[in-house]
């Protein structure tokens, strides 16, 4: 079966969030269009609470558009192009998606090992840092049989 993907782009995507991602098999956060619809200050909120959803409802979520916006033109992104990739790493997006870096960018493949790189790095530094740990792992499954799962895989993931 084919999986459907819907792309939480505006006021009204927002407004009917939790009908939008039950009805789909996962959701895109494109972040772009986001701030071209709300302040762009109400991005990262807006953010957190559609991956939030995505994981307490058990469905994808990828994270897309301008996180290594830089990298279009500069073979290096900014400190804050690094932190709002981690972030969206802490926050346990399924996936990252670079749009212009890649498509347009003069380095498509720098941009895609720095994505990965700083990834892998967060996720590695949540999983090693005991200090976090009850926020690495927090309950988001909504039913009996996925708190036994997630429970199983959280275990896993400890070891």
């Amino acid at each position: 079966d084919i999986a459907v993907i819907a792309k939480i782009e505006s006021i009204d995507s927002l407004v009917n969030l939790e009908e939008i991602v039950r009805a789909s098999d996962g959701a895109m956060v494109a972040r772009g269009d986001l701030g071209a619809q709300i302040p762009l200050e109400e991005v990262p909120s807006a953010q957190q609470k559609i991956v939030q959803l995505c994981r307490q409802l058990n469905r994808p979520v990828i994270v897309a558009s301008q996180l290594l916006e830089s990298m279009i033109e500069y073979p290096t992104p900014t400190r804050a192009e690094v932190a709002d990739v981690s972030e969206a790493v802490r926050q346990r997006s399924d996936a990252l998606m670079l749009s212009g870096e890649s498509a347009m960018g003069q380095y498509p493949e720098k941009a895609l090992t720095v994505l990965r790189s700083v990834s892998l790095r967060m996720e590695r530094w949540w999983r090693e840092d005991k200090r976090h740990e009850a926020t690495v792992l927090p309950g988001v499954a909504s039913s009996f049989r996925d708190r036994i799962s997630e429970t199983i895989c959280n275990s896993a993931a400890k070891m």
